[in-house]
């Protein structure tokens, strides 16, 4: 995914320095640290109102993949790269919305193999919509603070918080 990624980030007429925006600390830590941890917090409470465990995950390559590797990689491609080409074709929101559609497109696989396919696609609260919003939210991060490091870290704090 990174290869492709860079190379639709150049075309578009940008650096990686300069999508993923880390010399903009304030935004990063505002936007994506803010809207991060209130994702996060949405999340623990809705473990704890429902008597879960606050981490499901143990911890391990499992975990550190879906925390860490998995929001670094999802989105250079799809806010740094997607996003940013389509930018420049389209206004924002129809950017943001055919991106949040591959998003979301790119964990039906995912869910296909886990044999929870069906599951996602008809939960009306955390699955297939959830997801759609998410890419939405994490896209608006990357558009407001100009840096798609700020909406890699609200990726983190969510994914963290879903673990």
């Amino acid at each position: 995914w990174i290869g492709p990624a860079l190379v639709l980030i150049r075309l578009s007429g940008q650096t990686l320095a300069g999508v993923m925006g880390l010399r903009r600390v304030r935004a990063l830590i505002l936007w994506g640290g803010g809207v991060g941890l209130v994702l996060g917090l949405a999340a623990a409470t809705v473990r704890l109102a429902g008597q879960q465990p606050l981490f499901a995950s143990p911890l391990g390559w499992p975990l550190v993949s879906g925390v860490v590797v998995s929001p670094i990689i999802e989105e250079i491609t799809f806010r740094g790269a997607i996003l940013t080409a389509l930018k420049t074709r389209f206004q924002f929101w129809l950017a943001n919305l055919i991106t949040g559609i591959f998003f979301l497109g790119i964990h039906l696989p995912g869910w296909y193999f886990q044999g929870r396919l069906w599951a996602n696609l008809t939960d009306p609260v955390g699955g297939a919509l959830a997801v759609l919003w998410l890419g939405l939210v994490f896209g608006f991060v990357a558009h407001k603070s100009r840096s798609v490091a700020a909406a890699t870290l609200c990726h983190v704090l969510n994914n963290l918080f879903n673990a």
